[in-house]
This record gives C-alpha cells, structure tokens and sequence, in this order.
C-alpha cells in the first residue's frame, strides 16, 4: 500500500527589507505568529512494512517501493553512503559509516522519515545526514560520532532544500558543528531552507574531544534559513579551535548564487545552554557585504525563557554570552537566566546600528567590568547610536558597574554589601571596583583577599 504524496514547500516571505526597517515593532510579532503557527511536516502512514533482509541496505532501498516503511529490526547495517531519494521510513536500527565516508545518509525527494536510528561515524566521517529533501522527519534519531581529524563536519546538514524539517527527541554530535543550514552553492538559486523545528533535541559532544583536533565551531548554526523554533533544546561543550566557541551562530551567508540568502524569524525557546567560550554570535548582514557575496539584512531573533550556565572564557572566548554585529533587525532577549564570567554580556562588534533591540527581564551573573561593549562606548555610553530605541529593562544584574547602573536604572542590582571605614575617592572607589569586577569577586572579597596577602 502506497500513500499519495504532496510536495512540501516552504514559507515565503513577500514583504520588502526597506518596510522591515521602518516597522520592527510589528515584524517582531509577525515573528512570533509565524514561528507559533508554523506547522512541521508530519510522518506518513507506515505504508508497506518491509523488514530488510540480508547486509545490503543500500539495494533494500532502491528496491522498495515509494511509500514504504524499512524495517531494520533491530540490526546494524554499515554503508559508505546511502542514498533516499524517494518517500521511504526508515525505523528500529543503527546504520553505520564505512571509513572516510563523506556522508551516512543522504536524503533527497519529499517525505523522508527516520525514527529509532542510531547513525553512527567511526571517526573519520565528515557529516551524519546530508539533509536536502523536502518534508524530513526525524524522531529518536541519534547521530554520533561524527568527527574527522582536521576538516570541519556536521551532525545534520542542509543547504539544497526548501524544507520544512520536524526534529523531536534527537541527538546530534558532531566535531565542529551539530547542525549547519546553508554553508554551501544551492543547485537552485536563492534556495532558503524553510519551516524548521527542533523540539527536545541535544546538540552535544564529548568534553573529551577538546585535545582532538575536530575543528570545534558551534552547537547550531543558520547560515541561510527561515523560521526555525528551537524548544526545549539541550546545546553545549564548545570551545575555541575551528571558530571563536559561540554556543549559536546566526550568521547570513552567500557563496556564489543566492543574493536573497537571510537568516530571519528564529527562536529559541526554553533550552538549557552550558560549557561554551561564548553564547550568541548574531548577525544582520553577511560579514561579506562589501565583498561579492551580499545577503538580505537578517534578524527577528528570539531567545525567550532560555538558561545560560558555565559561559566561560576558560573555553577560550571572551566569556561573552551575546555578540551583535552588521546590524541585524529585531533581537529580543526574553526572561533568560545567564551565569558567564566575562567583562560584558553584551558586546556589539561594529558601529553598525542594532536596530529593535530589547533585552527584558531574567538575570545576568555576572555583568562584568563593562556590561556593555561596543566601539561608540562602554557600560551603556552612547547606547542610542549603538542601538536607537534599545531597551534593557526588569534585569537582574550582580556585579555591575556604577556607571552602567546609571546609564539603565530600570534594573534590580545585587552586590554584597560594604562596608568601608576608609574614606576613598570616588576615583579610588571606582577602580577597586572595577579590579573586583574583573577578578568576578566582590569589592569586600577583593579588600579582604588583599589584606590577607
């Protein structure tokens, strides 16, 4: 029995960029409203249910007809790359990669599920799954093991698709990257990869392979892509090799045939976030504008209800949890809990304006010397050129400078309090405070640790 097939496609967007501009207060909720009401594909009926028989998968694929279930009853089947180019459910086995394998499993067509797979990589694979079908549903997949000595690889991958992709209950791990959209020349222009939703996902790897040399980059990674919800999603252990050790780059990129590339409308919603150099690497435009790979001007980033734990510059990053930079529109950082120790939990790396941004509620610990910082200013100086209309408001912030305390005083501040029988400058007083801020200790830990020395 085969079932009929409708081909997915992705959601477009048919507004103009210079309307974006003027109007981010109801872009922002169109976002929620699109990410909210963004329906992931389904899995199709089990159709056909054919047990594999035999070693050979590859042959039981291209013999099955479209529409069937593959049941791989609990065996373990090595391949050296395996190609889905049509409706097929793929369940209940491993499948494991031969050595040097380029990739596990390649999807293509409409309509591919896999649930309860373990995809494995015996490391010298460069990528679990090449995702560039329409319509993928994973569930219970784990891809493992992903990892080859000096080059880059990715747990799941897509950049020649439209989506959607419905993840649930998965396991990504990869050397450099757990999930990577866009990254490479569609076969079709302006291909934007659509409509894709993670929900009780990890992106890990072992903590272990930091003396390997895999090429660490990040947990999850947009280079072109459009309404994506992340929930209830587990990220973590980066650390600075391959790239800087951001937790999450948002990062706009073209290569050669696709000036419509975007990363736009994404959320991320109740994840737990740990062990990274840094957070957030959020971007706009391509960092390649000026160059000849321009892309569209990004934004409508959301992270809502999220915490951040162990944001370390032991990682070797700046310890940074959110880093702005070529202008995205529209970041909203919603009632999310952040333990980092670096000298800001904000940095903006360019004089380019961050428009629609605002920063609410939650708590940051610790603040750090500067709070914020960018070239027009530290600790909130000139915050109106850095991001006209910005609010920070309804934060907790421990540790905070005097003068960033000043400069947003819609806030709740925690310190220890001191007591000092000296009578100090305010110049003195500043800079104690500042050592102690650096040192992530309060002014009274400082003074004591000084006395005792």
């Amino acid at each position: 029995m085969r079932r009929s097939r409708q081909q997915a496609k992705g959601v477009g967007m048919s507004r103009s960029w210079d309307a974006i501009t003027t109007d981010v207060e109801s872009i922002a909720v169109e976002m929620r409203a699109k990410v909210d009401g963004e329906q992931p594909p389904e899995p199709p009926p089990d159709g056909d249910v054919i047990v594999v028989e035999g070693d050979d998968l590859a042959a039981a694929v291209a013999s099955a007809p479209a529409g069937s279930t593959l049941d791989l009853d609990g065996r373990t089947f090595v391949v050296a790359s395996l190609l889905i180019d049509k409706s097929l459910t793929l369940r209940y086995g491993e499948v494991h990669a031969r050595p040097n394998a380029n990739e596990i499993i390649n999807l293509r067509g409409d309509a591919n599920t896999l649930h309860d797979v373990i995809i494995r990589g015996d490391g010298t694979t460069k990528r679990g799954i090449t995702n560039n079908a329409t319509g993928t549903v994973l569930r219970n997949v784990q891809i493992r093991n992903i990892c080859r000595e000096g080059q880059e690889t990715q747990a799941l991958a897509m950049w020649d698709s439209v989506g959607p992709l419905l993840a649930e209950d998965c396991y990504f791990e990869g050397g450099s990257i757990g999930f990577l959209a866009g990254g490479s020349e569609p076969t079709v222009p302006n291909t934007i990869p659509t409509g894709l939703t993670f929900r009780r996902c990890q992106f890990l790897r072992p903590l272990e392979w930091r003396s390997k040399n895999y090429a660490c980059k990040n947990a999850f990674e947009l280079k072109c892509a459009r309404d994506v919800l992340v929930e209830d999603c587990e990220l973590g252990n980066v650390w600075k090799q391959g790239q800087t050790g951001f937790l999450v780059q948002l990062t706009p990129s073209q290569y050669g045939n696709s000036p419509n590339t975007t990363v736009e409308n994404v959320e991320f919603r109740r994840c737990n976030f740990h062990d990274g150099a840094s957070g957030f690497n959020a971007l706009g435009y391509s960092q390649h504008q000026n160059d000849d790979r321009p892309t569209q001007r990004g934004g409508n980033y959301r992270i809502v209800e999220c915490t951040f734990t162990n944001i370390l510059k032991s990682y070797g990053g700046n310890g940074t949890v959110l880093q702005l930079a070529w202008s995205p529109l529209g970041v909203e950082w919603i009632d999310n809990n952040v333990q980092q120790d670096g000298d800001a939990f904000l940095r903006v790396a360019d004089e380019m304006p961050v428009d629609g941004f605002t920063f609410r509620g939650g708590r940051v610990d610790v603040a750090g010397t500067y709070g914020i910082f960018a070239p027009q200013g530290s600790r909130g100086a000139n915050w109106q050129q850095i991001a006209p209309g910005g609010v920070i408001e309804g934060v907790t912030f421990v540790n905070a400078h005097s003068t960033f305390k000043g400069n947003f005083p819609m806030n709740t501040y925690e310190t220890e309090a001191v007591t000092l029988s000296l009578n100090l400058s305010d110049e003195l007083r500043d800079r104690l405070e500042d050592l102690a801020i650096g040192a992530n200790v309060t002014l009274a830990e400082l003074i004591r640790r000084e006395l005792a020395a």
